[in-house]
């Protein structure tokens, strides 16, 4: 995380990047995921910059689209686009998230 990425003397906003586990276990009501609505729900209030990457939205549409529960997949959809700022992965990126998941 470089100092542009989180809260400092400038000013500057924390920024969040989530995973596609944070939107599973709130869609699913997993074991937990009053912690990761939270965590949605103070993004969305303006705590922090929320950012997605592109292949987590596809990767939770999967399991939307394997449930056959297209109008949630559309719902879905709208509401990132609309309330968080979509990043394309690049290999730094794919980099963080891989040691991410090694925590898992």
């Amino acid at each position: 995380m470089n100092g542009s990425d989180s809260m400092g003397s400038s000013g500057n906003k924390l920024r969040v990047c989530l995973d596609t586990n944070v939107f599973i276990a709130v869609k699913n009501q997993e074991e937990g995921f009053e912690s990761c609505e939270l965590i949605l729900d103070q993004g969305e209030a303006g705590a922090f910059e929320v950012v997605v990457p592109s292949v987590v939205v596809a990767e939770v549409l999967v399991g939307f689209y394997k449930n056959d529960e297209e109008k949630d997949a559309r719902r879905f959809l709208s509401h990132v686009v609309a309330k968080y700022k979509l990043i394309e992965l690049n290999a730094e990126i794919a980099d963080l998230a891989a040691k991410i998941r090694l925590e898992d």
